[in-house]
């Protein structure tokens, strides 16, 4: 018998607001205009979304509030047509925007989540009890050093797992690569969340620090596509482009 889910995903949402076409990087006390601006929900909605477009079948274990941030994510689950059966709705405003500023091939973000005591504890016991007891899935993705008990569980009950890097230029994990990787089948990294994880600059390198430890490995380089690395096959493949954008 298949299992009733093919991914599962644990996070976060945010709103994401995306400014195109800047012509220069804004500056104190200056006020640009952009040529474009797009909404969406982004964050770990990105990948669930995409999964469920091409037909996978998708739990998505979120949590999100009263607010009107909280709101414009719940129609982004209808309009993608996303099953809510593990998202949960509190009574309490649960604010997450991102905004991009695009300019010449890359961005920059700034980013709010409020002051949502508790929250990442809550939806990670959530999770686990979910992935314990309630849940059947094939492959679970989640962001790197989050929850490795997450991970620990998925890969006691049979399921694959992919890991999202996070926090850009920034890594301040107190557990080794080793550790953080144990249970993960593949790893999405940007360069700079590469080189600060493995402390190497080229992406190359960086690639092949992160591949003693997980045996797939994509670094997303933005506008110059990406490297991709399968320690199975031995091979090395810049990508230039991503078939789904998992942000």
């Amino acid at each position: 018998m298949s299992a009733p889910f093919d991914l599962l995903v644990v996070g976060r949402p945010s709103v994401d607001l995306m400014f195109s076409g800047l012509h220069e990087w804004p500056a104190l006390g200056k006020d640009i205009e952009s040529d474009g601006l797009g909404v969406c929900a982004g964050t770990s909605f990105n990948t669930p979304a995409a999964a469920n477009r091409i037909g996978l079948r998708v739990a998505f274990v979120a949590t999100v509030g009263n607010d009107v941030w909280s709101r414009m994510i719940r129609d982004e689950f209808v309009a993608e047509g996303l099953p809510t059966d593990f998202l949960e709705v509190e009574d309490r405003p649960l604010p997450g925007i991102s905004v991009a500023l695009n300019l010449d091939g890359d961005r920059g973000f700034v980013t709010h989540w409020g002051s949502a005591d508790g929250y990442d504890a809550q939806l990670r016991a959530r999770a686990l009890e979910i992935i314990t007891a309630r849940i059947d899935a094939r492959h679970l993705h989640a962001y790197a050093d989050e929850a490795p008990e997450l991970e620990a569980v998925a890969r006691r009950r049979g399921m694959t797992v992919s890991l999202d890097a996070w926090g850009g230029p920034e890594w301040s994990s107190p557990r080794s690569l080793a550790e953080v990787l144990t249970d993960a089948d593949v790893l999405f990294a940007n360069e700079a969340e590469a080189a600060a994880m493995t402390g190497e600059h080229d992406a190359e390198r960086a690639l092949d620090a992160l591949g003693h430890h997980c045996p797939c490995v994509v670094i997303k380089r933005g506008a110059a596509g990406a490297l991709a690395r399968r320690v199975a096959l031995s091979t090395s493949v810049s990508l230039k482009r991503l078939a789904v954008n998992m942000a």
